[in-house]
């Protein structure tokens, strides 16, 4: 299974890499871990775990306590809106 088919069958990580695409407004910025969970309604465990997943998938990147898209995870932001 690819990434992003991983990223589509899991509604926590799209909801997680759509929601950092659109508070960066289609722009690639860095986000706290708390930027990332005031923005959505999910439990801190369920985002650690699904950020580390994303992270290790090469989804996401993290430097100094940020996350940010990597390219392949604003492809997939990207794919993700103009689908729904």
């Amino acid at each position: 299974m690819n990434v992003e088919d991983k990223v589509r069958m899991s509604e926590i990580k799209k909801k997680i890499v759509v929601s950092m695409y659109k508070m960066g407004n289609g722009e690639n910025v860095s986000l706290s871990f708390k930027d990332i969970k005031d923005s959505l309604s999910i439990s801190t465990d369920a985002l650690k775990l699904n950020l580390n997943d994303l992270v290790s998938d090469g989804v996401l990147k993290k430097a100094k306590s940020k996350y940010i898209l990597t390219e392949i995870g604003l492809k997939i932001a990207k794919d993700l809106i103009d689908s729904s």
